[in-house]
């Protein structure tokens, strides 16, 4: 008694929630490659929060109650895409959009560049990287080794005396 009584509960139960809803499917594809599947793409209805993500073969489904929609296709690199879709009751409407890429025009990049050759640091760096042996002296050291001008600095350097 007990198992018939949940078992019309279940039925009555699937059968009131099943009645107003509409599905949209269908496979998402990539336009330059050979109509290959894109998986895991986005599909948004828009004027919802509903939505779903293409499984491994480009497939994807949403249930939606009766209406008029806009389906937002997107994927990085791909430019989105909307289409606008009736939604029936009890009724699957399939819907299959190819993307193509998304191509962006970036303007010029500039990389600019500057060195302090007057810190110690940046001299003990290059020197370090040198191919021949050399050695530099810088205006911090020049100050705190106390040289006030070139020819006291160049007696501070190995080997020059």
């Amino acid at each position: 008694m007990k198992f018939r009584l949940i078992f019309i509960t279940l039925f009555i139960t699937a059968v009131s929630f099943s009645q107003n809803k509409g599905a949209i499917t269908g496979i998402l594809t990539d336009k330059e490659a050979n109509n290959q599947s894109l998986p895991f793409a986005n599909v948004l209805i828009k004027e919802t929060s509903n939505g779903a993500n293409t499984d491994i073969d480009g497939n994807y489904s949403i249930a939606a109650a009766p209406g008029n929609y806009t389906l937002q296709f997107s994927f990085v690199g791909y430019e989105s895409v909307e289409v606008p879709v009736t939604v029936v009751a009890n009724e699957t409407v399939t819907i299959n959009q190819a993307l193509g890429s998304a191509g962006y025009k970036l303007e010029d990049v500039v990389i600019k560049a500057t060195v302090n050759r007057e810190k110690e640091t940046a001299l003990l760096l290059d020197q370090k990287r040198a191919v021949v042996i050399k050695q530099s002296i810088g205006a911090q050291e020049m100050s705190r080794k106390g040289v006030s001008d070139v020819e006291e600095g160049l007696t501070k350097i190995t080997g020059i005396t």
